[in-house]
């Protein structure tokens, strides 16, 4: 199963976050950072991800 989901702040492949960025989900800036895992391993999301989720393990 796939799920696709298309981003409220990319206008015309560009983000109304962070002005004159293009639209990459899940980089930071985006609402996505550190929220939700990737396929690609080396995303920068998932390592916010892994280090947020390692803080928590360790304040346990």
């Amino acid at each position: 199963m796939s799920a696709g989901w298309s981003c409220p702040h990319n206008q015309n492949d560009q983000c109304a976050i962070r002005p004159a960025k293009p639209c990459q989900p899940g980089y930071p800036g985006c609402v996505l950072f550190g929220k939700i895992r990737f396929a690609d391993p080396n995303h920068p999301a998932n390592k916010a991800l892994d280090a947020i989720k390692e803080k928590d393990r360790k304040q346990r």
